[in-house]
């Protein structure tokens, strides 16, 4: 199984957690690894890979979807989604 070594400041994990634990509503202390951090990351990735690959546009949106902003990477460019 491949491996992946990154490093990542303390202060990035924290503040992820940090977020989650607001946006989820978690009792304190809860806390996610960095490997947790990882594989969540990966997982999504593959998601937006997966859904650019069918052509969809990955994009995020307010509540009252203004604005719209398409997310974009170097490596995953701006795609017109497919009608």
């Amino acid at each position: 199984m491949p491996e992946i070594r990154l490093d990542i400041p303390q202060s990035v994990i924290d503040s992820i957690n940090d977020k989650l634990n607001k946006i989820n509503d978690n009792p304190p202390g809860t806390r996610l690894s960095a490997n947790d951090i990882g594989r969540e990351a990966i997982a999504v990735y593959k998601w937006v890979i997966d859904q650019s690959n069918d052509g969809l546009a990955i994009v995020a949106a307010g509540a009252d979807s203004k604005p719209v902003v398409q997310i974009t990477t170097p490596n995953l460019p701006v795609r017109r989604p497919r009608m």
